[in-house]
């Protein structure tokens, strides 16, 4: 028997999980998780604005925890360096469109993701700056990698490695159904992922299909993780969570519960890698 894949809801974000499940065993319905107090944003570049040295790059450039590897760009416009594609869209999110971009120098093909700055409020800002602060501490194979930050007087954009291949959630609708040596594949590249997240202070949060892109279009491309966009920064691995974030079917009790540390990634790998092999999410009820 095939699968049926198409969009499931949230856990909203505040608490109470606003969770609607399909009417079938084999419906696999989800969007990208959200929390209410975060809109939802146009991605729109402004060409040849004036850089300024805003202070979300002061903050990344003069914190010096974890890796660091990325540049920060103070003083030339994305524009200047990226021809930017914008009606190439490959991945949509709670803050825009995440479109194709080619490197003017080097014909480098990436990613890039807007953030408008617009009228944000302290708290979205925090948000905006706690992901670029976990982007820069990512350095791992299977986690895309954030290259370059470019920062206007109304956006924030992330240039990252583009990935080619399809996520997941696509293959699996393609396949209907992984190998077990295909499923372990995929299994270890996604714990060794998380195990570096979790050692260097990051608990992602929403695990699930879409958020796990192969690299390239060509069946063997590793895997690679994506979207840090509700993800926490923890000192300890046993440090408690208890916001509800993340995305049902893939969420952990203990989220649920409100009481939780970086063990919910993994009940997240799990929940995968069951819908891997099954084609069909392990729990289906109607609350």
């Amino acid at each position: 028997m095939g699968c049926h894949l198409s969009k499931l809801d949230d856990v909203d974000g505040l608490g109470s999980p606003g969770v609607k499940h399909g009417s079938s065993k084999t419906d696999i319905r989800h969007r990208n998780a959200v929390s209410l107090d975060i809109p939802r944003r146009s991605a729109s570049g402004v060409g040849g604005q004036r850089q300024r040295a805003h202070s979300l790059i002061n903050q990344l450039t003069t914190d010096e925890r974890g890796v660091r590897t990325a540049k920060v760009i103070r003083q030339i416009p994305i524009e200047a360096r990226y021809e930017i594609y914008r009606d190439k869209i490959l991945g949509t999110g709670m803050n825009g469109a995440v479109v194709l971009a080619k490197h003017r120098g080097t014909d480098r093909i990436c990613a890039v993701k807007t953030f408008s700055t617009e009228g944000m409020d302290a708290a979205r800002y925090r948000r905006l700056y706690n992901e670029v602060d976990i982007f820069l501490r990512m350095d791992h194979p299977n986690v895309c990698k954030l290259l370059e930050v470019y920062e206007d007087e109304s956006h924030v954009y992330l240039v990252m490695e583009a990935c080619m291949g399809k996520d997941l959630y696509e293959r699996l609708a393609l396949q209907r159904r992984y190998t077990e040596e295909e499923a372990a594949v995929a299994a270890k590249q996604m714990l060794e992922a998380v195990h570096y997240c979790h050692t260097h202070g990051v608990c992602h949060r929403d695990l699930k299909l879409e958020n796990w892109v192969y690299a390239e279009a060509r069946p063997d491309a590793p895997l690679r993780l994506i979207d840090f966009g509700i993800s926490q920064i923890v000192s300890t691995p046993k440090e408690k969570m208890s916001d509800t974030h993340g995305t049902v079917y893939y969420v952990a009790p203990e989220i649920l519960k409100g009481a939780y540390d970086v063990r919910c990634d993994v009940w997240s790998i799990g929940v995968i890698v069951y819908m891997l092999l099954s084609g069909s999410p392990p729990f289906a009820g109607e609350n």
